[in-house]
This record gives structure tokens, C-alpha cells and sequence, in this order.
């Protein structure tokens, strides 16, 4: 049964490699376009009529492919989830011209516990163990906020949901130093709440920064330069907070 999930996640794989790079193709006026496209990841857009074929094998992605008449679920990007040394381990999916995504992962055997399913996990963090102590790691909901945020410091990870779930297990063996810059909504909000109470269980630091201004997320403050530059000085504040614990 793993072989089969195996050779499912080869098939998102053969998905991910008919689509389209973001350089090859006319902009699309949209912050969501921009952010990818600036992130350095190797994002691409996918046709789904060009893939139905594929896509009908592809269970996880049946919405995707459903409605064909739907011209606004035609085409959808593949973001690759990666880890520090490239391995692909899942993909997000999220359509061009509306919000709709969903996220599908690698089967992992039990001695690949300790890959996050995070987004950002690539290329930045592989210079992270040269530092003498821990570096703080901010972690965040979403992709674009993990891109624009990645602006400021480099170690920032997504959970692609409002909790880091599992995913703290795993990282507490990287860090033990936190910033949460969760969206503000009743999820994110509560999602806030419940991952400080499980960091401050496992007697690790963290400190929450809040989004005001009746801004959803990081990425929305971007249009409010004072506010955003006001966000990131705070954030630059509690890094260096952090690290100074490294040497209490």
C-alpha cells in the first residue's frame, strides 16, 4: 500500500513538470502572482485541461478537475514543498483566479518523522546549525506571508493552517526559540493561543507579533508602508531578544 501512495506523489510530481514556469508566462495583475513569482521557488502554473487525464488519477486533486466549465478553476499553481536539500515532499495547490488550495504530501516511512510539511524549508535554512545556539524561527500561516516575510530574516516557515500541529514536535529539534505572526481572524487568533501553550509546555521561548489594522495577514500590512515597516522593526526587535537568551 505505501508503494502505491509512493507512485501516487511520482504522478503530483509528473503534474508539477507539465506546468507552466511563472517567467514563461504574461503576468497576471495580482498580489498572489507577484509573491510567487519573486519567491525563488520553482512555482509553476498548471492547465487543467491540458491535464484531465492526470489529473482523474490524482484523487487528492479531484476538486481541481471536477467542474470543467469553471474557467476561474482552469489554471492552478504548483508550489513544491521542499526541504533544505531540495527533496520535493508535497505540494500546495492553489488556483490562479479565486482562493481555492489544497495541500498533498510524500507518504513518509517511520524514519522520516522529522520532515516538516512546512513551506520554506529550502534553500535559507542551509546555512542554520553554524550558528553557536539557537536562531529564532518565525513561523507563519500562509505561503505569501512566509515569501514576505522571508524579506525581513530568512528562517521562516509556514504552516499552511492556523496551528503548527505536529510540526513543533519536529522543529523543536532545530530550535527552541519562536515568533508567531498568525493572521488576524478567529483562527488565527486561536491558533495563536494554542501553539504558544504547547511551546511554553515544553519550556521554550516565544513571543507572539499581532497584526492591527484590520489587516488579515502580513502580506496585506505590505500596502501601509508605515504600518509594515513599523511590523518589521518589531520583529527585528524580538529576533534580537532571542538570540540574546542564547547567551543567559
Amino acid at each position: 500500500m505505501n508503494d502505491k501512495k509512493q507512485v501516487d506523489f511520482s504522478e503530483y510530481i509528473k503534474l508539477h513538470e507539465t506546468g507552466y514556469s511563472l517567467d514563461k508566462v504574461r503576468p497576471i495583475g495580482n498580489q498572489t502572482f507577484q509573491v510567487l513569482k519573486d519567491c525563488g521557488v520553482d512555482v509553476r502554473i498548471i492547465d487543467r485541461d491540458k491535464n484531465l487525464g492526470l489529473l482523474f488519477r490524482l484523487n487528492q486533486l479531484g476538486t481541481f478537475s471536477k467542474d470543467t466549465k469553471e474557467y476561474s478553476h482552469r489554471y492552478f499553481y504548483s508550489i513544491p514543498i521542499q526541504t533544505i536539500n531540495g527533496t520535493i515532499v508535497g505540494f500546495i495547490y492553489r488556483t490562479v483566479f479565486d482562493k481555492k488550495y489544497t495541500t498533498v504530501s510524500r507518504d513518509f516511512s517511520s524514519s522520516d518523522k522529522k520532515v516538516p510539511l512546512m513551506f520554506g524549508f529550502y534553500k535559507d535554512f542551509a546555512d542554520f546549525d553554524k550558528y553557536n545556539g539557537c536562531k529564532p524561527v518565525i513561523v507563519c500561516e500562509g505561503l505569501k506571508d512566509c515569501i514576505t516575510l522571508k524579506k525581513i530574516y530568512p528562517y521562516v516557515l509556514s504552516n499552511n493552517t492556523s496551528h503548527m500541529g505536529l510540526n513543533l514536535q519536529v522543529l523543536s529539534n532545530l530550535t527552541n526559540k519562536f515568533i508567531l505572526v498568525y493572521d488576524n481572524d478567529s483562527a488565527g487568533k486561536d491558533g495563536t493561543l494554542e501553539d504558544i501553550a504547547k511551546v511554553q509546555r515544553m519550556k521554550y521561548d516565544v513571543i507572539e507579533i499581532k497584526i492591527g489594522y484590520g489587516y488579515k495577514d502580513i502580506t496585506d500590512c505590505m500596502e501601509n508602508k508605515d504600518y509594515f515597516n513599523k511590523l518589521k522593526e518589531q520583529l527585528l526587535e524580538s529576533i534580537q531578544l532571542l538570540e540574546h537568551k542564547n547567551n543567559g
